[in-house]
């Protein structure tokens, strides 16, 4: 089953808000693949650059997320463009956090309709894979899903290495905490 046809599984005709979202995933679903050979006749070398596509995917869609959230909502037309850019993305539908929203929408369009409880939780999980301040003029620190609950950590005896930014604080804060509790 090909990545377009699980994220339709059991999509209705139809998705009652906004009214075209079944018709714009049914026809980038039934767009022909890309050729084997490039317009010069040239085989086409997917691998050579897949990390850094896929690094671009997961920008792009961050800064589309941010943007998205822009207003505190996200709306039925927003969830009908993120669709629509995940499934032209299917390239970095594997990787987080292109995957955690691909599982999600995917749900939601199985449906058939896009609810405000819908849009809510596409909201909420957005600010967890954003972080808490997802505004645009700052790069704040994210909470990852595996920092909640927070994992048991053993600090004595062990290194540590800081980089990013923190939501405990500045980097010397960080280390000086560690320090405290017994790591290096």
């Amino acid at each position: 089953m090909s990545f377009i046809d699980r994220f339709l599984k059991g999509a209705h005709p139809l998705a009652q808000v906004p009214p075209n979202l079944g018709m714009e995933l049914r026809e980038l679903r039934e767009q022909p693949s890309r050729p084997m050979l490039d317009e010069h006749g040239q085989p086409v070398a997917r691998g050579y650059n897949e990390s850094r596509r896929i690094d671009r995917a997961i920008n792009e869609m961050i800064g589309l997320l941010r943007g998205i959230i822009a207003n505190g909502s996200v709306t039925p037309a927003a969830f009908a463009e993120l669709a629509k850019w995940l499934l032209r993305n299917e390239e970095a539908a594997t990787t987080w956090p292109v995957s955690t929203v691909v599982e999600e929408v995917g749900q939601i369009a199985g449906t058939g309709h896009v609810t405000e409880q819908d849009c809510g939780r596409l909201y909420s999980l957005f600010l967890r894979i954003l972080g808490p301040d997802a505004g645009l003029y700052e790069n704040a620190a994210t909470g990852l899903p595996l920092t909640t609950p927070a994992p048991f950590v053993i600090f004595v005896g062990r290194v540590f290495v800081f980089t990013g930014k923190f939501r405990y604080g500045a980097r010397q804060l960080c280390r000086d905490a560690v320090v405290e509790r017994g790591g290096r």
